[in-house]
């Protein structure tokens, strides 16, 4: 029997949404040339990353990472049965979120080293490292940028195919936090609100002591 279990907690999902606008404008403000709009979104993008990785320890059920990331045998007995013991990702699923977390990650960090000194344009820490560096973080930059558009692509393809293949939505259930699940598990998440405060602001910090902010 299937009934609505809460899934996602609202960090989660701010965190889901607030991330994909941020990634979203990051693409669209070079495609108008504002560098200025594109190091904002950067930041951002940043600061909510850091606050993922720290949920990832200290969040709700579903947000931990070792709730959801799997190693091989459970990857290949969920490709089998189509079966997860957690509420949250399945074992596939995981793989894509880790994907996601450190190619973005990545992508902001190298942001903050990139340089195009014949733009006068400069990422807030290239002033720190030898040009040399900063030139290898800038095409690195470039190059992890141009696959992380193919990723995303292959997240929303994902996400098409379990809603008409599969019959299973993922969209509703990271807006609402709940989504249809069978009886047995957990109804509810534990989300402590407090830990999470924290969490926002050791990610602002951090964001802020790199010159983002």
């Amino acid at each position: 029997m299937m009934q609505k279990t809460h899934v996602w907690d609202i960090y989660i999902r701010l965190f889901h949404w607030a991330l994909a606008v941020s990634v979203i404008t990051c693409y669209v403000a070079l495609e108008i040339n504002d560098i200025e709009l594109h190091m904002t979104a950067g930041s951002i993008a940043l600061g909510l990353i850091i606050f993922r990785l720290l949920w990832g320890v200290v969040g709700s059920q579903t947000a931990l990472f070792w709730d959801f990331i799997k190693g091989p045998i459970a990857i290949f007995e969920y490709l089998k049965t189509g079966y997860s013991k957690s509420m949250g990702h399945s074992p596939v699923g995981a793989l894509s979120v880790v994907a996601l977390l450190g190619m973005v990650g990545f992508q902001t960090v190298a942001g903050l080293f990139a340089s195009a000194p014949d733009s006068f344009i400069y990422g807030p820490m290239a002033n720190e490292v030898s040009s040399s560096t900063s030139k290898w973080f800038t095409g690195w930059h470039k190059f992890n940028g141009y696959w992380l558009q193919y990723l995303i692509g292959l997240h929303i393809l994902a996400i098409l195919f379990y809603k008409f293949f599969k019959k299973q939505g993922l969209t509703v259930p990271m807006i609402t936090g709940f989504a249809n699940k069978e009886i047995a598990a957990e109804r509810s998440l534990s989300v402590g609100h407090i830990k999470a405060a924290v969490a926002i602001i050791i990610a602002a910090v951090i964001s802020y002591m790199v010159g983002f902010f």
